[in-house]
């Protein structure tokens, strides 16, 4: 009951530019780790001073989205109710089936992860199943392509590469206050804090997080991209090729405003496995200028000269 009065009130509040704006500021208050920084206050008395001047919603949007910006938060933005159906409709995709790629090349085992969302159980499920049963043949380890990934359910990626990430603690999200969730797998679920977030597929007892991995990062790999990228930063085994990440590395909520409008917000930063935030960015270990020269791909040859060179 408590819960939709509160919707009912920010749904009258929002029928204002004043109140719109209002009700945008006390959740960046309430949930943001960027709130903290005192530009932020300077932008919200700006903001005031704009809509007591005759400033529109639109004005709002642009004030906002771009001091989220200049405060470093490069995930948040506020969207009005035409944009927010733009967005769905290009969330839903063409309606081409998404496919998660994993094919024995040599003696390494190939896995391309495109972005996937929460329907997509079926696709993870197999994928699972295709990286375990792949495992054998991977005497030199396995390269992990997420140039492509522009995020969507860390749940279901995780769930399709879970026989390369193994069980434990795999990272943490650490709010505003401080305070830190570890997430990971356990006992084939995946968890946050004390939260379960769904089965993994069993994929039986041939684990291979032990085998070297190869990720493959670049500007189109963001949001949960980084968060599975992420997974491997810390490890010995594992080394990133590519190029710095698209900046996105947090986990991010949606809040609607009562008049169809949607603050997507950043709720906490992510830290790695070894507690370290991660500093916007993801940045490879082996940096690869030009990704293409001619017919070959350099961030994949760069991959597999790697992987050779331990299994020689």
């Amino acid at each position: 009951m408590l819960a939709a009065a509160l919707v009912f009130q920010d749904r009258i509040r929002t029928r204002t530019p004043a109140g719109f704006a209002g009700v945008a500021m006390e959740k960046i208050d309430e949930r943001s780790p960027y709130a903290a920084d005192p530009r932020w206050n300077v932008a919200k008395s700006e903001l005031r001073h704009l809509v007591s001047m005759g400033a529109t919603k639109s004005d709002v949007i642009l004030k906002i989205n771009a001091t989220l910006r200049l405060l470093g938060d490069e995930h948040s933005m506020l969207v009005d109710p035409v944009t927010v159906k733009e967005k769905m409709s290009a969330f839903k995709g063409d309606g081409t089936p998404r496919r998660i790629e994993v094919a024995s090349i040599d003696d390494y085992m190939y896995v391309k992860l495109p972005t996937l969302t929460e329907f997509d159980e079926a696709i993870a499920a197999k994928a699972n199943a295709d990286v375990s049963n792949g495992g054998a043949a991977a005497e030199c380890g396995v390269i992990l392509d997420l140039r492509e990934n522009g995020g969507g359910s860390m749940w279901k990626m995780i769930s399709a590469i879970a026989p390369l990430v193994g069980e434990g603690r795999l990272g943490y999200f650490v709010s505003g206050d401080g305070t830190r969730q570890a997430w990971g797998i356990r006992e084939n679920r995946a968890f946050l804090g004390e939260k379960s977030m769904g089965a993994i597929p069993a994929y039986g007892k041939s684990m291979l997080s032990d085998l070297p991995v190869a990720v493959l990062i670049g500007p189109g790999t963001l949001s949960s991209g980084e968060v599975v990228a992420s997974v491997f930063s810390t490890r010995s085994k594992a080394r990133l090729f590519g190029q710095p990440t698209g900046g996105m590395a947090d986990a991010r909520e949606a809040f609607s405003l009562g008049d169809g409008s949607i603050l997507f917000l950043t709720t906490a930063r992510l830290a790695g496995r070894d507690g370290v935030t991660v500093p916007g960015r993801l940045r490879p270990d082996v940096w690869i200028s030009q990704e293409r020269s001619e017919e070959k791909d350099l961030t994949l040859v760069a991959a597999e000269e790697w992987l050779q060179s331990g299994c020689r």
